[in-house]
């Protein structure tokens, strides 16, 4: 659903997109602390259901990662599109500054806005993605270290691209 939105979506629907997803994540802003996290999602939970904090933190990472990595292999060289997943990367970070999660996440991210300024000779391109790296290296020292490469969806994502992990951003 992500990638189809923003190839073919104007900015302020990409923006759009990003509000919606921090709306769709903020009962998961608390995925660092059990109790909020377990308050936050009791109204989402059965009544008897069991809550395996780190299993459940580890899928919430991996959630993340997940769209991290899809944006990270967005190989878009039209500018309107590549406009647009930095339209959706500002939204969501203006809402939900949670994130990318782990500093792994932020490493893919800086790859693709390095590898998106490159290719761009838009002066508004380049000043969102100043703008978006800014916002990221400053998030640096909050963001975690938590390992998700065995869950499922790390596992698939990481199949797609070879493994190749990008280093943690500077």
């Amino acid at each position: 659903m992500l990638l189809p939105s923003l190839h073919t979506s104007t900015f302020r629907e990409a923006q759009n997109l990003g509000a919606f997803f921090a709306q769709l994540w903020q009962p998961l802003a608390n995925y660092n602390d059990e109790a909020k996290l377990k308050a936050d999602l009791s109204p989402f939970l059965k009544a008897n259901s069991a809550f395996d904090y780190r299993k459940d933190q580890k899928s919430l990472m991996a959630l993340f990662a997940k769209v991290t990595v899809i944006l990270e292999t967005y190989n878009s060289e039209h500018y309107l599109q590549s406009r647009n997943a930095l339209g959706f990367l500002g939204t969501l970070d203006q809402f939900f500054p949670h994130f990318p999660a782990t500093k792994k996440n932020a490493g893919h991210l800086k790859v693709y806005l390095d590898k998106l300024r490159k290719a761009s000779e838009m002066e508004d391109l380049n000043l969102l993605i100043k703008s978006y790296r800014t916002n990221l290296k400053n998030k640096l020292p909050t963001l975690v270290d938590i390992d998700t490469s065995d869950t499922d969806i790390v596992k698939l994502v990481s199949d797609k691209s070879n493994g190749n992990q990008p280093a943690i951003p500077a």
